[in-house]
């Protein structure tokens, strides 16, 4: 994976409706975003993001963690 932030990839994702249009971008490959995106999901030990043709949006899980998510984007700017 590349040096992207897994955080801000997270919320990327998630503000642009999926992975393919977050890592366009950030000038990554799509499997860089997928990879943040499950290692985001690992580390809260939940899933957070569902990514599909239509969209993406969160899970309850992601609901209940975003803010904390939000936090640890900011925190690593």
């Amino acid at each position: 994976m590349s040096r992207i932030n897994i955080y801000q990839a997270f919320l990327l994702a998630l503000e642009l409706d999926g992975h393919i249009p977050a890592a366009a971008a950030l000038g990554c490959p799509q499997d860089d975003v997928i990879q943040a995106i499950t290692a985001v999901e690992e580390e809260f030990n939940a899933p957070l993001l569902v990514c599909r043709k239509t969209g993406a949006w969160l899970t309850s899980e992601g609901k209940q963690l975003l803010p904390q998510i939000q936090a640890k984007a900011e925190a690593s700017k």
